[in-house]
């Protein structure tokens, strides 16, 4: 399996000369869409990643430091897409992790990991709300997705965003984006940008159950040792 995720690696104090790239990590349905929103309206952009970058495994530290030259931001955000899956559970698009902890251990970028959590039943039966996808295949590729992830954020720096406390509580969510986007963001526009997302989000938010998620006893029993309180 591969990763769906968007990414923050080393939490930098002060500000650093550094190309900054920030990544979102989680699995489909963690809260790409609500961070993705919370920044645009903090006034930054944020990338999807791009197969001709993406994909290119061999070259890859080459290739993505062309792209990044090309870009006119002094800093890179990937996660308008989720990882390690894709979307919707199944489609193979995700960086290649490898070539981004290169990077940052040579010193060409500062990569910040932002690990997205949320209690994945909930998270699978999002995305099978707003996806066509079959329930089982998409359940176990969310759990492996969580085992790599997991393996993954063991031993490197990261700051973790837990979807159920972000979307109750906004100074949480400004608090847990703020070591990531530091030395990016504008704090106080970041800070109001939470509160009115958060606000909004609450009101659309949705819950699931027996009855409106498909195969949800599948998905709590092949999740069951995965399950959060995020």
């Amino acid at each position: 399996m591969r990763f769906c995720f968007g990414i923050l690696l080393g939490l930098v104090l002060g500000v650093s000369s550094k190309r900054k790239v920030v990544l979102l990590i989680g699995i489909e349905g963690t809260g790409h869409h609500l961070i993705e929103t919370v920044l645009k309206q903090s006034q930054l952009y944020v990338h999807a990643f791009t197969p001709d970058v993406v994909m290119a495994r061999e070259h890859f530290s080459q290739k993505y430091l062309q792209w990044y030259d090309a870009k006119s931001e002094p800093y890179i955000i990937h996660g308008a897409d989720s990882f390690p899956e894709g979307r919707p559970l199944h489609a193979i698009n995700h960086p290649h992790l490898p070539g981004f902890l290169l990077l940052n251990e040579t010193g060409e970028i500062n990569l910040r990991l932002v690990v997205l959590k949320r209690d994945p039943v909930d998270a699978v039966c999002s995305a099978l709300r707003r996806f066509h996808a079959d329930p089982i295949s998409s359940g176990r590729t969310a759990s492996d997705s969580l085992y790599m992830i997991q393996s993954i954020v063991q031993s490197v720096p990261h700051t973790t965003v837990c979807f159920k406390r972000a979307m109750n509580d906004s100074a949480y969510l400004f608090q847990a984006l703020w070591p990531a986007l530091n030395g990016i963001a504008d704090k106080q526009m970041l800070r109001n940008a939470t509160s009115h997302v958060v606000l909004f989000a609450v009101q659309t938010h949705h819950t699931y159950s027996e009855t409106t998620c498909p195969k949800y006893a599948f998905l709590k029993n092949i999740l069951h040792s995965q399950r959060t309180s995020c």
